[in-house]
């Protein structure tokens, strides 16, 4: 019966070491996919900040089509002037507004990491467009400069 015990007390303890070798063993490979991840970058594309290349080129585009929408919005405005009755600049000033007022890109230009002063300057400028476009198109804002413009000075 003593040696009944005595193999019982191994047996348990061998299953201990081999509970504690497994735990080892996951720990170690556990710790190997962290260092590979965090070496490779693979952590970091779990975050969704976006690249200064990405964002740049994303702003360059929406830059070089406001340029091209307000060389177009001021020629209409000039035929406006002319007193031309066939030209309307609703379509145009509706597209400025959709290249302005993209809340994705938007968000992804205020929480992108940028370095260059220049990239930062343009962010800065951006944002403050956009953030006039949605003022000057808030009707209610809009109704209230109106009145305050209209009342009389004194």
């Amino acid at each position: 019966m003593h040696s009944d015990e005595q193999k019982e007390q191994k047996l348990n303890c061998g299953q201990e070491q081999l509970s504690r070798l497994s735990c080892a063993r996951m720990r170690t490979t556990l710790s190997a996919i962290l260092v590979v991840l965090l070496a490779s970058g693979g952590v970091g594309q779990l975050t969704t900040v976006p690249s200064a290349k990405s964002v740049e080129a994303t702003l360059d585009s929406k830059e070089q089509e406001l340029e091209r929408l307000y060389a177009s919005y001021w020629q209409i405005q000039y035929q406006l002037e002319q007193d031309a009755t066939s030209v309307s600049d609703k379509d145009v000033n509706r597209k400025i507004r959709d290249v302005i007022s993209d809340p994705e890109f938007l968000h992804t230009l205020k929480v992108a990491h940028l370095e260059d002063p220049v990239l930062q300057r343009r962010r800065q400028l951006f944002l403050e467009v956009a953030a006039d476009s949605q003022i000057s198109t808030d009707t209610d804002l809009v109704t209230l400069v109106e009145s305050i413009r209209r009342e009389p000075r004194g």
